[in-house]
């Protein structure tokens, strides 16, 4: 059989968070395949002029959900990669990437609580679905843009192991 298991899973040390901590986002079409082996990937090449642009996120304000789809009458099997995250306060600036962001399809490297980094939309891109632009009512309430990202893919979202990632944050050379 060719899907056969590999492995099982013991429990292990309490030491996990949850959570978002940064996203790193930058068109499609600015990069050349990564290289990807073992779910892992190595290695992003950009295009000339081309980078990642960092977005640093406050505690708790992120999540990142893959979920596996399955249909058995037609066989299939795909992964659907959800990115939510806040950013705050209402700018003309911010109304405005965000209507950039919305006209692209995007790939983005996020980088967990745990200090691990997951690449989304790495073959078909992952875009900005919804987004809604919050006032608040009481002045302790929530006063800026709340983004949700879906995106499907053919395989599960890789780690990404680079050795530096100040190279995918400056316009590639």
């Amino acid at each position: 059989m060719s899907c056969a298991l590999t492995q099982g899973y013991t429990l292990d040390c309490r030491d996990n968070v949850g959570g978002v901590k940064e996203v790193y986002i930058t068109e499609l079409v600015n990069l050349t395949a990564p290289t990807v082996s073992s779910g892992t990937v190595t290695t992003i090449t950009m295009h000339t002029g081309t980078q990642f642009w960092k977005y640093q996120l406050e505690k708790e304000t992120a999540s990142l959900v893959e979920h596996i789809q399955t249909n058995d009458a037609n066989g299939t099997i795909h992964y659907e990669q959800a990115l939510d995250f806040s950013v705050r306060k209402l700018q003309a600036n911010w109304r405005n990437e965000i209507r950039l962001l919305a006209q692209n399809r995007l790939v983005v490297i996020v980088l967990d609580r745990n200090g691990k980094y997951w690449l989304c939309g790495m073959n078909n891109g992952i875009e900005l679905q919804n987004s809604d632009t919050l006032t608040g009512k009481a002045m302790g309430d929530f006063n800026g843009y709340q983004l949700k990202f879906k995106g499907k893919e053919e395989q599960p979202m890789p780690q990404v192991v680079l050795s530096s990632f100040d190279t995918l944050l400056s316009p590639a050379a």
